[in-house]
């Protein structure tokens, strides 16, 4: 039976076999615990317990005795046959344990404490050994104390020995990390299975020729040391998965297995990657290459399985442009805060999404950077780049396509029978536009027989008739060519569709929003309309206003919809009116 609390073990004495009274408090033991035949485990991690009674070897069923957390210093002269005990965080400065005691136990963690040194003790059985955290300068690992031993954990100490001494086919664990290690034993070829190795935060600079005979070793931890090279059997060690060597003094690659899981090699002095690395090791999954000052990574995209990829946040254009060709850039990661990413990385994920062929990726980011001449790009490309969904890039390649025309161009001037074509889509219906168009004297044609191509909203078409002479409009150009030659609305009606417009009812705002679609936005409008989609909470309502106001924003300021502004109902009217100043003032309203 198990028991959470002294009350109820009271009640069943008899039939306990699991207590815990784990952070209770307790300055010692419970007497009526001596009362419990059949306990076999008793917690008492985090209390206040300064010593263990000399009777408390009478507690003959007891396996497991869990003390850590507690103020102990000394161990009673017997003890129970255990199996596994904790000690750690107490106060041990030594370790007293008659020869003979605990000569079962499987698993001991006395880690966190003061301990110089252990007993001179055999350990028949012990599978599990914590010394993390103590005061050890030296470890010797003899198979006449520790035959069995399977996990050992010497780490946070003080070591700058480590031996091994006998055979041990049973480990498979050993952390020796964050200790002042600066050369290994030659002896790992009697740990012929050990599958984890770590050893970092020493100041090793190489490894032993033996650890060559670790055939079924995994993982290998060995960051923050003074490793220059690993030696070239690394690459014979097949099941070797997982390699970390971040912090150390690699200047070349190293020499690595072909079926490497995860890799980190940050912040050392790499310069390059060889090819061969990303098409042969096609299990790599997660690699780490941050802090180097790398200049080339050729192959990059080869490595397909790739989930976790970390770059550094600097990066000459030749990684940049393997970085564009990689097929899921949203492996990319750890690289924020850095201007170069914060532009590249919404770029990539955005050519990867829309499968912007390899060629034109580094065409368009080209464009982005503005490195390149516009006018060398061809009429596809730049419909792509748009399309793309990318601000910045998109308010240039829309100039772009505008400044195209005739430099005497005026909308006025546009002839009446006039045929015009649509670039893209609009949110208003093509039968609704064909008939206003209409209403105008133009034609709605195929881009083919119109000379007036608009530009409006991807997707747009893939592929366009190379017609000569095409002058480009936005959508604000077409409103303004099939507006009204006299306001439809005099100043009463817009004094209630401003009040429509801002009033708080989704009703009422959309009504006035059908209105001035059907009919159009005189200028003096916009700020009134910029402040309802500004407080539309309905995303459907928002995108309404949205399509209205880009229909009639004027296209060299479209970057004034992006910005960033705390305009909500609650603010007073005339901040909201101070606002509204300063954010359209490009305007002229």
């Amino acid at each position: 039976m198990r028991c959470y609390n002294l009350a109820t073990a009271r009640q069943n004495r008899s039939r306990v076999t699991v207590l815990m009274l784990d952070r209770q408090g307790l300055a010692q033991i419970p007497p009526e615990v001596w009362e419990m035949p059949g306990l076999e485990t008793l917690d008492l991690r985090g209390n206040a317990i300064h010593a263990l009674p000399d009777n408390f070897h009478e507690l003959t069923s007891l396996k497991v005795l869990l003390l850590g957390d507690n103020q102990l210093k000394n161990l009673p002269q017997q003890m129970p046959d255990l199996v596994q005990i904790d000690l750690s965080n107490n106060r041990f400065s030594e370790l007293q344990v008659a020869p003979g005691q605990l000569k079962h136990l499987q698993k001991l963690n006395i880690g966190s404490n003061r301990l110089k040194n252990l007993p001179d003790l055999p350990f028949p059985v012990l599978k599990e050994l914590i010394l993390e955290g103590n005061l050890l300068t030296r470890f010797y690992l003899t198979q006449a104390h520790y035959p069995k031993i399977e996990k050992l954990n010497l780490a946070k100490n003080r070591l700058s020995e480590f031996d091994i001494q006998g055979s041990f086919p049973h480990l498979h664990t050993l952390d020796l990390s964050r200790n002042k290690l600066k050369r290994l034993s030659d002896h790992f070829a009697d740990i012929p299975f050990l599958r984890a190795l770590h050893l970092s935060n020493n100041q090793i600079s190489t490894l032993p020729h033996s650890l060559a005979q670790c055939v079924w070793l995994k993982e290998l931890n060995l960051a923050k040391n003074g490793c220059s090279e690993l030696p070239p059997y690394f690459a014979t060690l097949e099941r070797l998965e997982e390699i970390n060597l971040e912090h150390n003094a690699f200047a070349q690659w190293p020499h690595l297995p072909a079926k490497l899981r995860k890799f980190k090699v940050a912040r050392n002095h790499l310069t390059t990657v060889p090819e061969s690395f990303f098409f042969q090791n096609k299990t790599l999954r997660s690699l780490d290459l941050s802090n180097n000052p790398l200049e080339r990574l050729p192959g990059l995209s080869a490595c397909a399985g790739l989930e976790n990829l970390t770059l550094p946040k600097v990066c000459p254009p030749e990684i940049v442009a393997e970085v564009l060709k990689l097929p899921r850039p949203a492996i990319l990661h750890g690289m924020t805060g850095s201007p170069l990413w914060k532009k590249l990385l919404p770029f990539a994920k955005a050519c990867a999404r829309k499968k912007i062929p390899e060629s034109e990726r580094l065409l368009l980011w080209e464009a982005l950077e503005e490195k390149t001449n516009l006018s060398s790009l061809a009429l596809p490309l730049l419909l792509k780049g748009i399309g793309l969904g990318i601000p910045a890039l998109q308010q240039d390649l829309r100039q772009h396509l505008l400044k195209r025309r005739s430099p005497d161009f005026a909308i006025k001037n546009i002839s009446t029978g006039s045929a015009l074509a649509l670039i893209g889509r609009m949110a208003q219906s093509r039968q609704d536009l064909k008939y206003r168009l209409e209403q105008k004297g133009f034609n709605l044609c195929s881009a083919a027989q119109a000379l007036f191509w608009v530009l409006v909203n991807p997707p747009f078409p893939n592929k366009l008739p190379e017609n000569s002479g095409i002058t480009w409009l936005d959508e604000t150009e077409l409103e303004q060519l099939l507006g009204p030659e006299v306001p439809v609305f005099d100043a009463q009606e817009q004094k209630n569709l401003q009040q429509l417009l801002l009033h708080a009812d989704p009703i009422n705002v959309r009504l006035a929003a059908q209105l001035l679609s059907h009919n159009g936005v005189p200028p003096d409008m916009l700020p009134h309309l910029y402040l309802a989609w500004r407080w539309a909470k309905e995303e459907k309502l928002r995108r309404e206003l949205r399509a209205l106001l880009s229909r009639y924003w004027p296209s060299a300021h479209r970057n004034l919809l992006r910005a960033r502004v705390q305009l909500t109902r609650d603010t007073p009217w005339e901040e909201v009116e101070k606002q509204l100043a300063a954010i359209l003032a490009p305007l002229k309203i």
